[in-house]
C-alpha cells in the first residue's frame, strides 16, 4: 500500500522534457565557476536564485536582503517576492531610458520563456550591487540517463570545493566567525575561530567585553 502510494505521488517528466545547463561563476577576472545546476524547462527562474550559494547572503543585512535580479538579454528579471523586495533594476531603466531595457517578474518567468545565446555571460545580481556571471551551457531533450523525477530537479551537478578560512588569531581552526570594525585585530574583516572569539570577546563570567564591533555567522565560500 505504502509503494503504491508512493507511485501516486510520484512525478515524472516527460520524454519531450527540456533540460538545461545553467552554471554560476565569480565576477571578476578568473571568471571561476562555482556551481552548475540541470533545470527543467517549466521551472521558474527564482529556482535558480534559490540555490544560488553566495556567502554574502549570510552576513550584515544578507538574510532580510532577498531582491535580486537576472539580465539576460536586455531583459531585466526581478525578483519581488519578498514583503521588503526593491526593483534594483527600476534606477537602471530611468537612467537608460531609451535603451529598449524591459523588465519582467523572475517568479512568472520559465527557462523556456526566455531567448538566450548558449556560452553567453549574463548577470546575476543580488545584495544591492553582488554580481555573478551566469552561463547557459547545455539545452536539451531528456535521455533515458537522466533523472525522470520531477522532485530530482534543480539538480547541482557541480560546485566548487570550498576554500577553507582559518582563523586570523591561532591560524590552526577553521573560522566560525567574521568581525567588522574590531578594534583588536589590525585589519577588518578579521576571523575567528569559536575559541579564540570567545576568550577575545568575554570574560570568564561569559560577559561581553564591548560591543561596538559587527559579528556574524562565518560560512565558507
Amino acid at each position: 500500500q505504502h509503494q503504491q502510494q508512493h507511485q501516486q505521488v510520484q512525478q515524472l517528466i516527460p520524454e519531450n522534457e527540456v533540460i538545461i545547463s545553467v552554471s554560476v561563476h565569480n565576477f571578476d577576472k578568473t571568471v571561476k565557476k562555482r556551481q552548475e545546476f540541470l533545470f527543467l524547462g517549466p521551472q521558474s527562474l527564482t529556482e535558480l536564485k534559490d540555490n544560488i550559494s553566495c556567502v554574502e547572503d549570510h552576513i550584515f543585512c544578507g538574510p532580510e536582503m532577498t531582491s535580486g535580479y537576472f539580465f539576460i538579454e536586455g531583459v531585466f528579471y526581478n525578483d519581488l517576492r519578498g514583503e521588503n523586495a526593491v526593483d534594483y533594476s527600476k534606477n537602471i531603466l530611468d537612467v537608460t531610458e531609451g535603451a529598449n531595457f524591459l523588465s519582467k517578474s523572475m517568479e512568472n518567468t520559465t527557462f523556456l520563456d526566455l531567448s538566450i545565446v548558449l556560452g553567453k555571460e549574463y548577470i546575476y545580481c543580488h545584495q544591492g550591487n553582488h554580481e555573478h556571471v551566469i552561463i547557459f551551457t547545455d539545452v536539451r531533450f531528456a535521455t533515458r540517463v537522466d533523472d525522470r523525477e520531477v522532485n530530482a530537479y534543480p539538480k547541482e551537478i557541480f560546485r566548487s570545493r570550498e576554500r577553507l578560512r582559518k582563523c586570523s588569531v591561532c591560524e590552526i581552526h577553521s573560522a566560525k566567525y567574521v568581525c567588522y570594525d574590531d578594534k583588536l585585530m589590525a585589519e577588518t574583516p578579521c576571523f575567528f575561530c569559536e575559541s579564540c572569539y570567545g576568550s577575545l570577546h568575554y570574560d570568564i563570567d561569559g560577559n561581553l567585553l564591548y560591543s561596538d564591533y559587527k559579528v556574524f555567522p562565518y560560512h565558507q565560500e
